[in-house]
């Protein structure tokens, strides 16, 4: 609770009220107060998924996306994966590299929106310095994405809920069809003009 109430407090200290007070504000009081008024994190938890229940995990992840963001963004380690993204990648390589990294990523944050925030900063200057298009890397880092949301359960969440299954019971067969979907795609990764 220390770790998400302290940059908060530290930036009202700091910057003011004014300046520091935006809608991520908002979600870190609520998230700490309601952390605080469960007394743990289990039980925390629990009430989550009593109360939404279909979505608890989806909707309790996307703070720790805003943390992850922040992360790459100052502590050096997004400028640090983008260097070493250009240093080993060549221009013919990179649109590969960026596919493999983002469908990887893709398991990790699988929200398209939330993992571009965290990725482009470095994705695209990494990319410059190879001379490969803003277009290129932004191709080849949907399609990275698009092939392993079969893998993981967004886009089935509708589905799901109407039919009442479980993921379990349909990711054998949506790991089938990623599976293929790369092969396919890898290859074409490395067909895409550089420059386009």
């Amino acid at each position: 609770m220390i770790l998400l109430a302290y940059p908060l407090g530290h930036s009202i200290w700091t910057r003011g009220f004014g300046t520091s007070w935006t809608i991520n504000a908002y979600n870190s009081v609520f998230l700490v107060a309601a952390l605080l008024l469960h007394g743990r994190p289990l039980s925390f938890l629990r009430a989550c998924r009593r109360g939404v229940d279909a979505t608890w995990g989806i909707i309790l992840q996307f703070p720790f996306y805003a943390g992850i963001f922040g992360l790459m963004q100052n502590t050096g380690l997004g400028r640090w994966i983008g260097t070493l993204f250009a240093e080993f990648a060549t221009q013919r390589t990179y649109p590969f590299v960026v596919y493999a990294y983002s469908a990887l990523m893709n398991l990790f944050v699988p929200s398209a929106g939330s993992k571009w925030l965290i990725e482009a900063p470095y994705l695209i200057p990494a990319g410059e310095q190879l001379d490969v298009s803003v277009v290129t890397v932004l191709l080849a880092y949907a399609y990275g994405d698009s092939t392993t949301n079969l893998i993981q359960p967004f886009f089935a969440i509708p589905i799901l809920g109407v039919t009442r299954l479980r993921f379990g019971d349909v990711v054998g067969y949506t790991v089938i069809v990623a599976a293929a979907c790369f092969l396919a795609s890898a290859a074409a990764m490395f067909l895409i003009p550089p420059g386009l």
